[in-house]
């Protein structure tokens, strides 16, 4: 095992050059019933790199497909977050107003049950205002019921 670490391999260029050069004098020395065998040999070795160039391509294109997939599914991850975080943010701004709301409601039927209040008691002065003055009439003026002085 360590003598194959050891051992130096061509490059790719070095090694193409080397077999076009074999291939060349191989084409021109030789001659019998090998020829058509090499010749089909290298006919089936170019098919062969054909398709080898051919599956790259392929995978190749599915990667720029699936890098693309990916890249319109990280978009919509995104704009799927923003709209959570837009619809979280509508819904606090709604509990918000829905708050406000209830306290002016409160502070409107507060100020109602105290108007109420001062209501009933201008009326209870007033009616007890009506009574005293039932009770002692002033020669000169009589309060009517109606809030209206009188003059005898």
């Amino acid at each position: 095992m360590d003598h194959l670490q050891a051992l130096r391999l061509p490059s790719m260029a070095k090694f193409n050059a080397g077999f076009m050069y074999c291939n060349q004098s191989s084409e021109k020395q030789c001659g019998g019933p090998s020829k058509q065998n090499y010749e089909q040999r290298l006919t089936k070795i170019e098919q062969l790199e054909q398709g080898g160039t051919e599956l790259r391509k392929l995978v190749s294109d599915k990667k720029d497909r699936e890098a693309a997939m990916i890249q319109v599914l990280m978009g919509m991850e995104q704009e799927h977050k923003v709209t959570e975080d837009a619809g979280r943010a509508a819904e606090q701004d709604a509990a918000a107003q829905r708050h406000a709301a209830e306290e002016k409601y409160e502070e409107a039927v507060a100020g109602l049950v105290e108007m109420e209040e001062r209501a009933v008691m201008a009326e209870s002065m007033l009616e007890a205002t009506f009574q005293y003055h039932k009770a002692q009439p002033s020669p000169r003026y009589v309060l009517s019921y109606e809030h209206t002085v009188v003059k005898i």
